[in-house]
């Protein structure tokens, strides 16, 4: 059991570590379009960009294989963590990414697909009342 939270810890870790290092950045008159997106862990709608999926491959995988699953989407790579073996992948097909998601997830190089989340800030002040400006 022990060993189960581990691997869920860990996975949670490396879900993180791929949100902060492969998040995009747009120019300020590039504007990606954004679809709305069920998340099963969450049990909300969240807001992702529409042709964006990032995916955890099984140390080892060949490069050759990535691109053969990538050419049924005709996908391409954008960014990549080698070493962890996550790449951010660009989508060039009308399938909504949580087929796409689930297509990937068929492979059994795949480890992690998840849909490109967008994110958003906030001010502290915004969510605790009467906390004063100052702080």
């Amino acid at each position: 059991m022990s060993k189960l939270l581990a691997l869920n810890k860990f996975m949670s870790i490396i879900v993180l570590i791929l949100l902060c290092l492969v998040s995009t950045t747009y120019a300020q008159n590039e504007s990606p379009e954004y679809e709305t997106f069920y998340d099963t862990t969450t049990k909300q709608n969240v807001q992702v960009i529409s042709s964006e999926i990032t995916v955890k491959f099984k140390r080892g995988t060949p490069i050759e294989e990535i691109e053969k699953l990538n050419s049924q989407f005709n996908a391409e790579i954008i960014k990549q963590i080698k070493i962890l073996g996550i790449y951010k992948i660009k989508i060039s097909t009308s399938i909504p990414v949580d087929q796409v998601i689930e297509q990937y997830k068929t492979n059994p190089n795949v480890l992690l697909s998840e849909p490109d989340y967008v994110g958003r800030t906030f001010s502290v002040s915004t969510y605790i009342p009467n906390l004063p400006k100052t702080v």
